[in-house]
């Protein structure tokens, strides 16, 4: 299941309020809950103890935890994370530099098809440059945290890793991003809606996915950074379980849900630190603080365009299939005009399939307007009766814009978000094929403007109140302030804020892009239609 918008609103939502939980000592790591949380996760899952193996580490505040962390599980490509840190420090040491030729290609372009593409070929390559397998897994031996002297010798099949290892390989990597150049920046561009991201998109995750379906048995695994408020490293293994995607999705989306919640303790800890009775500042905005992210550019699709090997190979056969008609015409065995008409009709026949494979065969005959779905959609987006846009979107079947929240101040903010769309077309419709795209002009509450006014708002109302409140309304037994006061402090604000949401308007001009599928023209979503639907609150992937 895709993200919806509503849980995009609610992320921001506490992000500015960040209810403080029950108390945890500063720094502590909460190691039974942590656990208690994935047992309960795998159970809910149906995942018995050998199918997976998981990692989380906090580079904030070094809480590391393990489920069957030491146990040696088929990875598949994540080995290409290290494999490519080989060659990335050498860089960062001068050795190399990106458009240093490995085996007559340069780096550059192995580095970006084996990390964002996950280019076995390549891979292959980058790994027999360094020796032998043995001799490969030695050179990463380093960045895994183990001793090749002292290893078990399992390390050395396959692509086998412990969930340990792939965690202290990531933190090498996140510690020192200058040590490997190009690593992050390729992990962010890689599989933006697959894996770990596959509903989880709240945050920037510079992932390094495995897939291998073999030998009767199925593994799907990740590793990545997700850049949270408190930025994590998590890790998963899977071994023939039901809905893969979905599972490392949903554990990418309680890692980022934990790490949210720790932060929050931590932080009222901090604020319990201080006197009871006196007027405590509410817990900081994480949406003030800046995030150490990447926005990635689009990735590159398979079968968007031609690829050299094919077209190599494609001309190579032609070359000689030509000189066989040329040998048997001069030997007698076929005539030459003969034989040169077959010729060019096979290689008209093979130039459309590669075309065909390359942009798609334009042999549909298209019916009915692409500007009148546009309108369609979005007067149902804007009417407040959004299900009959969701048929016609190619690529999401819900945007979760029907759900209501149950907190007042969440049902204020998510009703003036929706009160504030509107929209226009801009221009004709562009048809192209089976492709068409509609500029579009679309008003929406910008919440991140309207975050700073509302944390302020809040700020400003807490003396007022802690002068007008027994104390025991106001704060905890520990001296930090009690959730239903945070509750009541952001619920006025909200509805102060909000008395000229107007204010907070923006109008962003985006094109929708749509094809020709089934019959009909569908809309295909785009971070900026996302974008504007959250409230501003998506950017990239």
């Amino acid at each position: 299941m895709k993200k919806t918008i509503l849980s995009v609103v609610l992320v921001l939502f506490y992000s500015i309020c960040l209810f403080p939980a029950l108390s945890a000592a500063e720094g502590e790591a909460d190691e039974a809950g942590w656990d208690t949380c994935v047992e309960s996760f795998l159970s809910d899952h149906g995942c018995l103890n050998d199918l997976v193996a998981l990692g989380y580490y906090n580079t904030v505040t070094g809480e590391e935890h393990y489920y069957r962390g030491d146990s040696y599980m088929e990875t598949g490509s994540i080995y290409k994370v290290p494999l490519n840190m080989v060659y990335a420090e050498q860089i960062s040491n001068g050795d190399l530099t990106l458009d240093s030729p490995v085996l007559g290609v340069p780096y550059s372009v192995m580095q970006q098809a084996s990390l964002i593409r996950s280019d076995n070929y390549y891979a292959t390559l980058l790994w027999q440059n360094l020796g032998s397998y043995m001799q490969f897994r030695d050179r990463i031996a380093p960045y895994m945290g183990v001793d090749p002297e002292t290893v078990d010798p399992i390390y050395y099949e396959n692509r086998f890793f412990t969930a340990q290892q792939v965690i202290h390989c990531l933190r090498v990597l996140y510690d020192d991003p200058d040590r490997f150049p190009g690593i992050i920046d390729c992990l962010l561009q890689a599989e933006p809606e697959d894996y770990f991201c596959f509903h989880e998109q709240r945050v920037p995750v510079a992932h390094k996915y495995g897939y291998i379906a073999e030998n009767g048995s199925f593994y799907v695994c990740d590793c990545g950074i997700c850049y949270t408020e408190d930025p994590i490293l998590i890790t998963m293994f899977t071994w023939d379980v039901r809905l893969p995607n979905n599972l490392l999705a949903d554990y990418c989306t309680l890692m980022c849900d934990y790490a949210d919640q720790t932060r929050a303790e931590r932080l009222a800890a901090e604020a319990q630190t201080q006197e009871p009775g006196e007027p405590v500042p509410l817990p900081p905005s994480p949406a003030m603080e800046p995030i150490p992210t990447v926005i990635p550019e689009a990735p590159v699709q398979a079968g968007s365009s031609l690829s050299l090997p094919l077209l190599l190979l494609f001309a190579a056969l032609s070359v000689l299939v030509l000189g066989a008609v040329i040998l048997l015409s001069i030997r007698k065995r076929m005539r030459f005009f003969s034989g040169l008409l077959a010729w060019l009709l096979l290689s008209a026949a093979a130039a459309v399939c590669i075309l065909g494979q390359a942009k798609g065969l334009p042999f549909t005959k298209t019916e009915g307007d692409p500007q009148e779905t546009v309108t369609a959609f979005f007067d149902g987006i804007v009417s407040g009766d959004p299900d009959p846009s969701y048929e016609l979107l190619a690529d999401y079947s819900s945007l979760g814009l029907t759900a209501v929240p149950s907190d007042p101040a969440e049902q204020a903010l998510y009703a003036a978000l929706r009160n504030s769309y509107a929209y226009s077309l801009s221009g004709d419709c562009s048809v192209s094929g089976l492709s068409a795209v509609q500029q579009v002009c679309f008003t929406y509450l910008d919440l991140s403007a309207l975050s700073s006014d509302l944390k302020n708002e809040a700020a400003a109302s807490v003396p007022a109140l802690v002068q007008e409140l027994p104390a025991g309304q106001i704060y905890n037994s520990a001296g930090g302030y009690r959730e239903d006061f945070i509750a009541r402090v952001y619920l006025e604000a909200m509805e102060t804020v909000l008395q000229h949401p107007e204010s907070y308007y923006t109008t962003i001009r985006f094109p929708v892009e749509l094809q020709y599928r089934e019959g009909a023209w569908k809309l295909l979503t785009s971070d900026a239609l996302l974008t504007a639907l959250s409230g501003g609150s998506v950017a990239g992937s």
